[in-house]
């Protein structure tokens, strides 16, 4: 009996994949060799800082499809408006910057792998 359709929260939802693509093409195949950095873009016109929020939470989940870090920041346009600002980098070179930052996982502002209290 086959069984049914993946469910909501695990389907895929590739809205700004195009956006990870895009910044990731800048970079010819190549990333630069001292930061990993493979391109940096802006998405403009967000017209609230929660819809810019949504639009960062969309990027972080197509960068982890695309096994890539990425780097975000929320700007206020003058127009009254939100960009936000990313960067994308070779996955090795984000996790270089963690462990040069941060040490070990005890440091870490969060634990993602410690056991949940409860």
């Amino acid at each position: 009996m086959p069984r049914g359709p993946a469910p909501a929260w695990r389907k895929r939802m590739p809205h700004l994949d195009s956006h990870i693509q895009a910044a990731i093409s800048q970079c010819n195949g190549s990333p630069d060799t001292e930061t990993g950095l493979m391109g940096k873009l802006i998405y403009i016109g967000c017209e609230s800082r929660e819809r810019a929020q949504v639009v960062k939470r969309m990027l972080y989940r197509s960068a982890s499809h695309h096994k890539v870090s990425l780097h975000c920041d929320i700007v206020k346009a003058d127009d009254g408006t939100y960009e936000v600002h990313f960067s994308v980098f070779h996955k090795s070179y984000g996790r270089k910057y963690v462990l040069d930052t941060y040490g070990s996982r005890s440091n870490f502002p969060y634990d993602p792998r410690a056991k949940k209290a409860g």
